[in-house]
């Protein structure tokens, strides 16, 4: 037998066998997580077989590019003895190679270590690796030919193609479904898990940051109400400030007069725990790079409380505030909506806070908006207004014109919370303005892309990244009206929104920037 192997193979072919190796035997708990994360999908085998054709295609891909004939069994040794302990210990334990597990593992000490290590850890892991080392240390492999390399190359690359742009929104959605499958990905897991984990310990500060301690009012200053409306998955695309031709934003043209809408904003990021964090702090979409920096620095909560305001912090959008942007608030000035409940169920505690208000108030709202992959729960039902409308979780299952119905049904809702806001604020004997920005945008099909995040900044299409954003000037900020009309068509974006901050809430500080302060007027 192992002579027979010997006279058919080269060493491409075993870098190939290693890869479906890898695919098999290597992936089980990937596999039997995907299986669940799917059930509702249509034709899984095809799903299945596009995405083990990729694995297989791509590891082949990547160990034809790292080997040569007198290198491939030390460089596939180490994988295959990488992707046995990482499938034994994600099999055994049930777990993904998140950055944080690769933290645990390299703080492990001696005596924490010995409690994983028994005979039957050693007997697994050696069976695992009994067959791939065998093929690899004991088989006689015949050179082959440079050209031959190249050519795999480009055969592996136009299947990896083929297979993606055949069934690629499906994968997509495959992996957003459950985004813990992507780090259960043998060998890339544990590789991609450990770069990421340097490299946030590379760009984590090494002590806290303070912002604005010479903070404080400007001369004269009045008392005021600002409130930030951070929303939610909202794209400008589907805006109908922006020509968009659906009615999407019909509650709050009753206070178009006094309404500057921002046609180019850009998000900072296109997940929320980049682009909240960001946004509220002096950080730029250029130097924002980790999603923990706003852990080590004041943001513009802080320095409001620092000169007096009463700053409160209202979410329908999960159980805490991204990059821990409200944590040094008073607890009794956070509050936090339970899953399930409706934006406009805020709408009591926001305008009793209006109403009550009788000095400096800064008051920040995080909506639920129009998170998906659910959008029509994020809406009552009397606000289905266009119909029908999707309701398959599944988002690629769904016709478009029920997806984008069912979407702009939400945006519509969104703009009735806004509207609401308005309603209460313009009766507050206090200054008031109101500015509402999206945190990122959403994709709705285009190229094969669903929701948002599945792509880096750089790569992700502009309906991620090309925001909503407008700002409501009422009583004591109508001069700003000619300032802020001028900036209506310019390329903007959430790098503008602390800074801007800063002057609406009249503080001054030598951490401002008058350069983006959308509302300065010397520019």
């Amino acid at each position: 037998m192992k002579n027979f192997l010997s006279k058919f193979l080269n060493y491409h072919g075993m870098i190939f066998f290693i890869s479906l190796y890898f695919v098999v035997f290597y992936h089980n708990s990937f596999w039997q997580t995907l299986l669940e994360t799917t059930k509702n999908f249509d034709h899984r085998f095809f799903l299945f077989f596009s995405i083990g054709g990729i694995l297989c295609f791509l590891l082949a891909f990547v160990f034809e590019i790292l080997c040569s004939f007198f290198t491939y069994r030390y460089i596939l040794a180490i994988f295959v003895l990488l992707g046995a302990f990482s499938a034994y210990y994600m099999d055994t334990y049930k777990i993904s190679l998140n950055p944080m597990i690769i933290d645990s593992i390299l703080h492990t000490n001696f005596r924490e270590a010995k409690d994983f290590i028994h005979p039957m850890v050693f007997i697994k892991i050696f069976l695992l690796l009994a067959l791939p080392c065998f093929f690899i240390f004991f088989l006689k492999i015949r050179p082959s030919l440079l050209k031959t390399k190249f050519y795999l190359l480009f055969f592996y690359l136009f299947i990896i193609l083929a297979l993606f742009f055949s069934n690629g929104k499906n994968i997509i959605f495959a992996f957003k479904a459950y985004k813990p499958t992507i780090d259960m990905l043998n060998p890339i897991a544990p590789i991609r898990s450990t770069i990421r984990h340097f490299s946030t310990i590379y760009q984590t500060p090494k002590s806290y940051m303070h912002i604005g301690l010479d903070a404080n009012l400007k001369p004269n200053d009045q008392a005021k109400i600002i409130i930030l409306v951070i929303g939610e998955s909202a794209r400008a695309k589907n805006f109908e400030y922006n020509g968009y031709n659906r009615a999407t934003n019909p509650y709050t043209k009753t206070f178009a007069k006094n309404l500057i809408n921002f046609e180019n904003f850009k998000s900072c990021g296109v997940i929320t725990a980049i682009s909240i964090p960001c946004m509220l702090t002096n950080l730029t979409h250029q130097n924002y790079t980790a999603r923990n920096l706003s852990y080590y620095q004041d943001n513009i909560l802080d320095i409001a409380k620092r000169v007096g305001y009463e700053v409160w912090w209202i979410s329908n959008n999960g159980g805490e505030c991204m990059g821990k942007v409200c944590q040094r608030l008073e607890s009794d000035h956070i509050s936090y909506y339970p899953d399930h409940i409706l934006d406009g169920d805020m709408l009591p505690q926001i305008h009793s806070l209006i109403k009550n208000a009788q000095k400096n108030t800064f008051l920040v709202i995080n909506l639920h908006g129009s998170h998906g992959a659910k959008y029509f729960e994020r809406y009552p039902q009397n606000f289905s207004f266009f119909t029908p409308v999707c309701k398959d979780e599944n988002l690629q299952n769904c016709s478009s014109d029920s997806l984008f119905n069912a979407y702009d049904n939400s945006l519509r809702y969104t703009d009735f919370v806004i509207a609401e806001i308005l309603k209460v604020l313009t009766t507050s004997p206090l200054s008031h303005l109101l500015w509402y920005v999206s945190d990122h945008g959403e994709s709705l099909g285009e190229y094969n892309q669903y929701m948002h995040g599945g792509l880096p900044y750089a790569l992700a299409p502009k309906e991620q990244t090309h925001i909503p954003s407008y700002i409501y000037l009422g009583k004591g900020f109508t001069s700003y009206h000619k300032t802020l009309q001028s900036q209506q068509k310019n390329t903007l974006s959430h790098d503008f929104v602390f800074h801007t901050l800063l002057h609406f809430l009249n503080i001054q500080t030598k951490d401002y920037v008058n350069t983006l302060d959308l509302a300065n007027n010397t520019k």
